[in-house]
C-alpha cells in the first residue's frame, strides 16, 4: 500500500510539473526530494547511535566469559581500547 500511495503522490508531482512548465528536470525533482528526505535521515541516524552503541556493549559483554565480565563494565571496552 506505501509503494502505490507513494507512486501515486510521485506520479502527481511530476503531471503537475509538467502541466505548468511544460517540461520535467529530473535532477530537480531528485534534489527536492533529497532536500526533503535528507534532513529526517540524519534526525534518525544520530538519534540512534547512543541507543544503538548502548545494545552494542551490552550484548558484547553478554556473551563474554564470566571471567572476563568485570572488565566489560568499564567504558574502554566499547571503544575498543580493552583487548
Amino acid at each position: 500500500m506505501f509503494f502505490v500511495i507513494s507512486g501515486f503522490l510521485i506520479i502527481s508531482l511530476i503531471a503537475r510539473e509538467k502541466a505548468a512548465t511544460g517540461r520535467f528536470p529530473i535532477a530537480d525533482f531528485h534534489e527536492r526530494r533529497a532536500r526533503r528526505l535528507l534532513p529526517a535521515l540524519f534526525v534518525v541516524i544520530f538519534a540512534s547511535l547512543p541507543f544503538a552503541w548502548t545494545l552494542r556493549c551490552r550484548a558484547r559483554c553478554s556473551t563474554m566469559p564470566h571471567r572476563f565480565r568485570p572488565r566489560c563494565s568499564s567504558s574502554r571496552t566499547c571503544t575498543g581500547l580493552a583487548r
